[in-house]
């Protein structure tokens, strides 16, 4: 009797414990993928904010081009240097705010289907 009891005992244990490993690895990869998503979303967070901050630039840069004409204007010309500023730490910024973009996401079907590299080494061409 007292052997059955504790054999009883010991296999409840046992199942107790296998079955609190597998609710473990199924938590640790739950917390996993939660991680991985909220890193994912980050990112793409950070580089959509570039990309807005730049386009914008560029708008703010086109504006100033266009209002400048024929005619010196010091306050186009103070426009067109704050977004030349603008430009310059976006630059900087680049490689800090875009590559983890590149970490989590495979952008290889896109370059292939528009050739981007292609059209990148026309652009340096046609700007040598």
């Amino acid at each position: 009797m007292i052997v059955a009891a504790i054999l009883g005992s010991t296999i409840t244990l046992l199942i107790t414990a296998v079955i609190d490993y597998f609710k473990e690895m199924y938590r640790s990869k739950l917390e996993r993928d939660k991680l991985v998503f909220q890193r994912k979303t980050d990112a793409a967070e950070k580089a959509m904010s570039w990309y807005q901050e730049s386009v914008d630039c560029l708008m703010m840069m086109q504006t100033a081009c266009s209002d400048m004409g024929a005619t010196f204007n010091p306050i186009t010309w103070t426009k067109l240097m704050q977004s030349a500023d603008q430009a310059k730490q976006l630059y900087k910024e680049t490689s800090l705010r875009l590559n983890p973009l590149y970490l989590y996401f495979d952008f290889r079907k896109i370059e292939e289907k528009y050739q981007i590299f292609a059209s990148a080494q026309f652009i340096n061409y046609t700007m040598v």
